[in-house]
């Protein structure tokens, strides 16, 4: 028992060949015929932080490789304009467990966290599901109020897990990448796990986000590690100093380096998903809360404070029993994840959200209706002067929104109006003001609900510091 614990992170061909055997099976006639549903699958929900749609080749064919990502979108159903609700982690959040815009959920700065507003993960656990979560923390932690409706939530405060140590690889001891290892806590659950309720696994690693930690060892070709450099890198991705074209080619590499690592690591997860869970009784679905700006030459940097494509839009697969492999060009968004979930399970959704269930595109139909627009919003960050900055009086009303329908991408906000073809991938090309209709965002009915206040522990702010949150 102890030596299938022992195995890192994989790289190792019999994982390969298991995770090939489960996609295949997604791929299948059996799982992807329309119609062959199964009743109370198990849901795994997985949230790549920073994980930008283009990244993959499935939704931008000159971006390179990544086995498992790629296999995941070109086998199961993949949401080709599938958006954020916000540009960082903490709002898109709240918005994927809510199912809320954020202008409604009212989580849109450092110290607002989850209120009485319910989650999907609440609605689940009434339906009788077990609900799990492993995070990498930060903004994701259990302070932030995302603790609700879980039985588990492993955050890895102080150290510890849930998972006991020997459970895990490398019996515990830290793996170079901590958030990547979010993935080995998930594997060592499933391996131990006795329980006959069908089951919500949630897991969100930082492992792409932190590409900058690891920069120079990436530009090497080395394994990545921390070191003084890395917090250069931050400076630079926050505007407090420059960077040069080579330097941010390397940090681009880095990027992809996370990427990689996160490949090789979900393809680990999903073998022991498919041998603890079955692939014929669970369903898979992959997501990401925002994107990363590397256009130094225009400043659309980072993320936070801006609502450009390269911020907002975000890969959205599922795959698993009855998906029908194949593209959904509808526009989407993080709020529709709970809708789906609470439907892919047999529980009726709340009728006051912001979201709506996908399950007839996933299944291979076609959504009911028509949605006139996806929106987004910020209040919190903005850029100035080639900085990224934190708004000293936060109020309930956005500095910026975008609107995203299937012919523009537009935003307003104080500093000026942006309108692009929603099909113009770097956006170099603003549009005249007649060739759009304005979308006067504050005619958008809402009702706001009062998030708390979270006070931060020193473990909170060190680790929003280290995620370039907080200098």
């Amino acid at each position: 028992m102890r030596a299938s614990y022992d195995r890192s992170i994989a790289y190792v061909k019999p994982i390969r060949c298991a995770i090939l055997l489960l996609l295949a099976c997604v791929a299948s006639s059996a799982c992807s015929r329309k119609g062959s549903r199964v009743e109370r699958p198990n849901i795994v929900l997985l949230s790549i932080d920073t994980l930008r749609a283009d990244s993959l080749r499935a939704y931008d064919p000159s971006s390179r490789p990544h086995e498992t990502l790629d296999r995941l979108a070109t086998q199961g159903r993949m949401f080709t304009h599938a958006y954020s609700t916000a540009s960082w982690t903490l709002p898109a959040h709240a918005s994927l467990f809510t199912g809320l815009y954020p202008d409604r959920h009212g989580i849109v700065n450092s110290s607002s966290a989850l209120g009485d507003t319910s989650t999907f993960v609440e609605r689940l656990h009434d339906h009788g599901y077990e609900t799990v979560g492993f995070t990498g923390g930060g903004f994701v932690g259990p302070d932030y109020g995302f603790t609700r409706g879980f039985e588990i939530y492993d955050a890895w405060r102080h150290g510890q897990s849930t998972v006991p140590a020997s459970a895990l690889p490398r019996k515990g001891k830290r793996h170079w990448n901590t958030k990547a290892a979010v993935f080995d806590r998930a594997k060592a659950f499933l391996k131990a796990r006795t329980e006959t309720r069908p089951l919500f696994l949630f897991a969100h690693t930082f492992a792409v986000h932190d590409y900058f930690q690891w920069w120079q060892a990436a530009k090497a070709g080395g394994p990545p590690r921390t070191t003084g450099e890395s917090r250069e890198q931050l400076k630079c991705l926050l505007g407090r100093s420059t960077c040069t074209a080579a330097q941010w080619r390397d940090l681009e590499t880095a990027y992809e380096s996370g990427i990689d690592n996160v490949d090789r690591a979900l393809a680990s997860l999903l073998a022991v998903i498919d041998k603890r869970l079955g692939a014929d009784r669970t369903i898979i679905i992959v997501v990401s809360d925002h994107g990363e700006g590397f256009d130094h030459a225009r400043n659309r940097i980072h993320h936070g404070g801006r609502l450009h494509r390269d911020q907002l839009h975000v890969p959205f697969l599922v795959a698993g029993p009855g998906v029908v492999r194949g593209r959904s060009d509808d526009p989407v968004s993080l709020v529709d994840v709970g809708p789906t979930i609470l439907e892919l399970v047999g529980s009726k959704r709340e009728t006051n959200l912001d979201g709506r269930s996908l399950v007839p595109a996933v299944f291979g139909g076609s959504m009911p209706g028509s949605r006139d627009a996806v929106w987004a919003s910020e209040s919190f960050y903005y850029w100035k002067g080639g900085l990224r900055r934190e708004t000293t009086k936060p109020t309930d009303r956005p500095m910026m929104t975008a609107r995203i329908d299937d012919k523009y991408w537009s935003i307003e906000a104080s500093a000026g109006d942006e309108v692009y073809d929603v099909d113009d991938r770097k956006q170099d090309h603003r549009l005249e003001a007649e060739e759009h209709e304005p979308h006067e965002a504050s005619r958008r009915p809402r009702t706001r609900e009062e998030p708390a206040q979270v006070r931060k522990t020193t473990e909170v702010v060190d680790q929003l510091r280290a995620l370039g949150y907080i200098e």
